[in-house]
């Protein structure tokens, strides 16, 4: 079995995660990884080098090439961390699905302003109105003018 840590610390790298992507399609030279990236071939080499050590990749010679290759055996181990939240995510998913399948409740008419809540009755006549925006003094403790 494979150490987890290596196989984490392999893939939190984004370069290193395009070279696997990029593996997918079978296998491939080290130098026609490295055409693909604006890095270095040093620094490709230490990318396949960390990718072989994490167990991600096989390498292969042949003749003076080095052939690198997708092993997905390792990628087992990320399989397996995920499992435990799949689970989680399938609950959460059906509790998600039971609530946007339930049928809306009724909701109450909005008022004449737009806002939601019953409909506020009408005016009433048991407190007299306000007076005439002319007849208001607009100051407290003064008198309107006349």
């Amino acid at each position: 079995m494979i150490p987890a840590d290596p196989v984490f610390a392999a893939l939190a790298d984004p370069t290193r995660r395009a070279i696997l992507d990029l593996m997918r399609g079978g296998e491939l030279p080290a130098g026609e990884v490295a055409s693909r990236f604006p890095v270095s071939r040093p620094a490709i080499s230490r990318h396949l080098r960390v990718l072989r050590h994490a167990g991600l990749v096989h390498e292969r010679r042949s003749a003076q090439l080095r052939l690198y290759s997708l092993d997905p055996t390792a990628l087992q181990v990320v399989d397996r961390w995920l499992d435990q939240y799949r689970v989680a995510w399938a609950t959460r998913r059906q509790a998600l699905k039971r609530h946007v399948e339930q049928p809306d409740p009724p909701r109450p008419p909005r008022d004449p302003k737009g806002h939601r809540g019953l409909i506020a009755p009408g005016p009433t006549n048991s407190s007299p109105r306000s007076p005439h925006p002319e007849q208001r003094s607009g100051l407290p403790g003064r008198k309107p003018r006349k």
